[in-house]
């Protein structure tokens, strides 16, 4: 089945009815939950990757991820105990889906490594690097949000950069 959602539409919440697995064709989905009763953005899927719900008892409920489109998404979809059978009788579905999974935890890795290890600069320079074909779609709370720094600190980041080559989003050791 496919699946077209668009920009703060939201795909499925954690914990919900949706027992769907989803496949993103084209776009990118969010996932953010609720901090303080602010909306923190806490990953960023687009297409090739795999996004599902996950067992509601294994995650409290004030900790639950929203999925939601930033860009226009279409996704494929198909009901996980579905998927489950397809797994069972192609080895190279569940082979595809296992691999997945590990990109999944390299990409979270990857993600606390940044956040612990690089200036916000430098985040801020991956995230254009790998969203900025999408930038338009992005809110600069969303931005400020997912790099761990206030919206304050991304127009400064910003400004400088412009300042600097006339350009918005260009560093210095980019040309």
């Amino acid at each position: 089945m496919i699946r077209t959602v668009y920009p703060r539409e939201i795909l499925f919440e954690q914990g919900g009815s949706d027992n769907n697995l989803y496949f993103i064709v084209k776009g990118v989905v969010k996932t953010s939950f609720k901090y303080n009763n602010e909306k923190i953005s806490s990953m960023y899927f687009g297409e090739g990757e795999g996004i599902t719900n996950v067992d509601p008892a294994s995650i409290p409920a004030d900790e639950w991820l929203i999925f939601e489109a930033v860009t226009p998404v279409t996704t494929i979809y198909i009901e996980q105990t579905n998927f489950t059978d397809l797994m069972d009788e192609f080895p190279e579905v569940r082979s595809m889906h296992v691999g997945n999974y590990a990109a999944t935890l390299i990409k979270y890795e990857q993600r606390l490594r940044s956040l612990l290890c690089h200036s916000a600069k430098d985040r801020y320079r991956q995230f254009i690097e790998q969203y900025g074909e999408h930038i338009s779609y992005f809110t600069q709370k969303d931005i400020a949000s997912y790099l761990s720094i206030t919206p304050e600190t991304l127009s400064r980041l910003k400004k400088n950069a412009a300042e600097h080559h006339g350009k918005d989003l260009i560093f210095e050791d980019q040309e």
